[in-house]
């Protein structure tokens, strides 16, 4: 073995040895039980911990909706195509190393792949293709050159990979109008892949699995057509850092693609991190930790679900390619040509964001700083062409500059070049001749190379590996050298601790990671990854889906089937049919749009609201957290408006409640009340004593001074510590210390609540809320419970009340809960076919756990979310349609008979009395 050190090279020869490696494999097996000829693996990928599907009960996905079929969409299908002399087109697969490829053999499952060919055909060769191709369960997608080129070559080469490796557009002053020019194309080709994709799909069982960034924008399209399909996403490339992210300018369109599928993969929790922080900065999205040690993220109503796994290899090819006499022969070639030296390898992408130059300058320090390893080490590198011409020559001509003057101080041995890759016997002959292998690109999501090295070394002489610490595999694989590849020092270290190892010290690593890389096989990765999205999907399985949007911004909200969108004929004819109405209306969000307005309303929601507010038989509230001051200022002069201020603790009662409602109160409690604008205002908190807002205001200031971009809000009765301006992530954990510091410090007659969705903190007396103030309205605005039993309130429908309730926050669920519990306790006679809906609507309700339906109150939810609403509104325009419906289909009562029938509203005996009933009912049909 020539001058070859001990510690590295004693391994007898292995042609030689006694023990062949089935022989070794079958002996370190049964001491590890960890390496297998495919059936231990399948044990393996059943048990897998981070398989969704072994949690029992709902979340375990069905046997009868199990994958069956799964349509394998990638940017390219994994065959090779030729065209033979006779004209004919020849379709082979790609071979081992192209882990799409070795997907195509999954037990009990028929894979069938979409994607586009490796040739350029014109139109009239296309049959013929499509035909060659279907006889390997391929579908292609044609482009046309030109879109190709903007398509790939331009968006995905020069706008996403280089962002989504972390490089900046700092040298190209029309990076911005490029990138427009180039989305376009992007947009284009995602729809076409969309369209192929749903002409794949065959049975609602059957399974699609989108692979990488350049397909972002396909889960969208394919959700759009196929609202029940079953969407996996898998992202092969590093996620950045939101901050980096961000700089796309479509980077929430992309975040929104990405999230229309059921289960997201990535290859680490590094990236993760960063998509969640992403989810949270660009869409406002939280995480959450689910049964089973799940991630998920909700998103338009759906609970989107992420996994870590990285891919793997087709390991018994590959052990049985490094036992074949070829790769024998051609090992001992190169241990002959290199005699004496000890062998790295390295594969290496022509490829700017790889940063391969970093490996050869480290070289280069290592032969500096340790001498005495020059003559006996080779750097056998191979350099694999990257997609982009200008790149690729720009990399390749600064690393042939560093290899000649690497050979120019230490001699032409010390290193050698391999340009492509050659023969996959060729390569697996260099993994098993060299020591070391060194991949320490800077920024590499799917790098499979040191599997590969892995899984063919001779396992009673195996070789050590060095990683870069910044690789997506870095995570998974033991027993490895993490350096970080930007410090040349830490490599070198690196290679020298490498060639002092001992055999024992390197048979321990080689332990460590032929463990995981035989058994997480790209079998196992696919299958594990097609039972979590059977899981996954499982979850959303009962939801209705509904299109919000426009043009090509639309997109489809997942629905509880008891939650139904709010039909302007449905309420408006409910609204008419009754001669009693109750409106309680939230304003920032429902009235308005969700941003802090400071201007007041538009002058048609006060418009609507006062044309509302003039029928005597309507009674409308405006339930608010703002101020009794801002909303005297803006509604004060609306007499028959109700005004609930503060959430609740401030109660204005409509004008021909107010006096009824004085009277009632004891003298101590309107002095207790004082005015604020037009009206009077009572004042519902159980205690006047507020002595504690100072302390409050106390800590908050102290989180404001630590906390850029919040502030405080100090009302009448309430304060609040508004972070919506904040860091998304430190304002929450902020606001979640704030909470528990508060809660400590504050007296029990404090409520302490943070609305995450609002972003705030909010203080305020307890037992008083929205629900508690709609509980005294309706007490005080219903007919009394004996007129609600009389038959001739029953035979005239006085005491069929109309209530509609709209919200768009948590301090609204609580309003919304309050009137749907009100149905358990309200008799109320309906006409038949009245009570034929109802009966059919508590059946639905039954179904789905929802409370039963009264055709008389609309809960809204402004916004599609979880909710204890009913029903949901889209937004506050659709708001304003509704109440501008329901005030133009008011009764219409004179003025003069409006002061007599506002006090006979007031007056139980009415309801027991059959000619005043008579009277008052004919007076209310006096329409317009």
């Amino acid at each position: 073995m020539g001058n070859v050190p001990s510690t590295i090279c004693s391994r007898d020869d292995a042609v030689n040895n006694s023990d062949d490696d089935d022989a070794v494999l079958r002996r370190r097996h049964d001491t590890y039980g960890c390496l297998s000829d495919g059936s231990d693996s399948d044990d393996d990928e059943k048990t897998s911990d981070d398989d969704l599907s072994n949690m029992g009960g709902k979340q375990a996905a069905d046997k009868d909706r199990a994958t069956k079929h799964l349509v394998f969409v990638a940017l390219n299908l994994p065959v090779q195509i030729s065209k033979l002399e006779d004209g004919k087109w020849d379709v082979a697969w790609d071979n081992s190393k192209n882990f799409l490829a070795n997907c195509r053999q999954l037990e009990g499952i028929e894979v069938t792949y979409v994607g586009l060919p490796n040739v350029q055909v014109n139109n009239e060769e296309r049959d013929e293709l499509e035909t060659a191709l279907a006889e390997k369960n391929c579908i292609p997608v044609f482009l046309p050159e030109d879109l190709r080129s903007r398509f790939y070559d331009s968006f995905c080469k020069e706008f996403l990979w280089p962002v989504f490796h972390y490089m900046l557009p700092h040298d190209n002053e029309n990076w911005a109008k490029e990138y427009q020019d180039s989305l376009k194309a992007y947009n284009a080709v995602n729809v076409l892949f969309a369209q192929t994709t749903a002409r794949a799909v065959e049975t609602p069982t059957d399974s699609i699995w989108i692979h990488n960034y350049h397909l972002c924008l396909a889960p969208t399209f394919v959700r759009n057509k196929l609202p029940r399909a079953k969407i996996g996403f898998f992202i092969h490339t590093p996620w950045p850092s939101s901050d980096v992210f961000r700089v796309l300018p479509t980077s929430d369109a992309l975040l929104r693609g990405i999230l229309c599928s059921d289960l997201i993969g990535f290859h680490t929790f590094d990236y993760v991190r960063h998509f969640l922080s992403c989810c949270k900065r660009v869409l406002q999205l939280n995480f959450e930790t689910l049964a089973g040690g799940r991630i998920g993220v909700k998103y338009a109503g759906r609970m989107v679900s992420i996994v870590i796994s990285h891919v793997g290899i087709n390991t018994d090819h590959f052990r049985a390619m490094s036992a074949d006499e070829t790769v024998l022969k051609k090992e001992s070639a190169l241990l002959e040509r290199f005699q004496g030296r000890v062998i790295i390898c390295g594969v290496d992408t022509l490829d700017i964001v790889k940063g391969s130059l970093l490996k050869f300058q480290a070289f280069e320090r290592f032969l500096a700083d340790f001498p005495h390893w020059r003559d006996k080490v080779v750097l056998y590198n191979i350099l694999l062409p990257d997609s982009n011409e200008y790149y690729r020559a720009r990399v390749h001509k600064s690393i042939v500059k560093q290899v000649e003057t690497i050979q120019q101080a230490y001699g032409e041995g010390v290193i050698h070049i391999q340009e492509g890759y050659g023969s996959l016997d060729s390569t697996i002959a260099l993994y098993r001749a060299a020591k070391i292998c060194m991949v320490n690109s800077f920024w590499d999501g799917l790098n499979l190379t040191p599997y590969e090295f892995t899984a063919t070394q001779p396992i009673d002489d195996p070789g050590i590996l060095i990683l870069s610490d910044f690789m997506g595999c870095s995570r998974s694989l033991s027993g490895a050298i993490r350096v970080n590849p930007w410090s040349l020092t830490d490599v070198s270290n690196a290679l020298n601790n490498a060639l002092s190892m001992t055999l024992a010290e390197r048979v321990g690593n080689h332990d460590l990671r032929i463990n995981y890389v035989m058994k997480r096989n790209t079998k196992a990765w696919a299958l594990g990854f097609i039972r979590n999205l059977d899981a996954a999907a499982s979850f959303v399985r009962d939801l209705s889906f509904v299109p919000v949007g426009f043009g090509s911004g639309v997109r489809l909200v997942g629905m509880s089937s008891g939650f139904k969108h709010c039909k302007e004929e449905d309420i408006v004819a409910r609204y008419k049919d009754s001669t009693r109405r109750i409106i309680l209306c939230d304003y920032d969000g429902t009235l308005t749009s969700g941003e802090k307005n400071f201007g007041g309303p538009p002058e048609n929601v006060v418009e609507i609201l006062e044309n509302l507010s003039k029928d005597p038989a309507t009674c409308v509230f405006i339930m608010s957290g703002r101020t009794r001051s801002f909303l005297s200022q803006w509604f004060g002069h609306i007499e028959e408006l109700g005004l609930a201020a503060e959430k609740g603790c401030f109660l204005r009662w409509p004008a021909r409640f107010r006096k009824s409602s004085d009277r009632r109160r004891t003298r101590k409690e309107r002095d207790s009340a004082p005015s604020s604008g037009a009206g009077e205002w009572q004042n519902l908190a159980p205690t006047t004593d507020d002595s504690w807002k100072a302390v409050a205001r106390e800590v908050m200031d102290s989180y404001t001074n630590h906390t850029d971009g919040s502030w405080v809000e100090d009302k009448e009765l309430a304060i609040v510590w508004h972070y919506e301006n904040a860091d998304p992530e430190f304002g929450l954990v902020q606001a979640l210390e704030l909470e528990k510091y508060l809660t400590q410090v504050l007296p029990e007659q404090v409520n302490v609540v943070v609305y995450d969705y609002s972003r705030i903190v909010e203080v305020k007396p307890e037992g008083v809320s929205k629900a508690s103030t709609a509980i005294k309205i309706l007490q005080r605005t219903l007919p009394p419970p004996s007129a609600a039993k009389s038959k001739h309130a029953k035979a005239h429908k006085i005491a069929t009340p109309f209530l509609l309730a709209l919200g768009d926050d948590r301090s609204d669920e609580d309003m919304f809960k309050v009137l749907q519990d009100r149905l358990d306790i309200t008799t109320v006679d309906q006409k038949k076919d009245i009570m034929q809906e109802v009966r059919q609507a508590n059946t639905r309700g039954k179904k789905k756990e929802r409370k039963r339906v009264d055709p008389f109150t609309f809960t809204c939810c402004v916004g599609m979310k979880p909710s204890e609403a009913q029903y949901y509104l889209t937004d506050h325009e659709e708001v304003h349609d509704i109440l501008r419906a329901l005030a133009g289909a008011r009764y219409n009562i004179s003025n003069a008979a409006e002061p007599r029938l506002r006090d006979r509203f007031d007056q139980p005996e009415v309801y027991e009395n059959t000619a005043a009933m008579q009277t008052l009912r004919r007076d209310m049909r006096n329409l317009d």
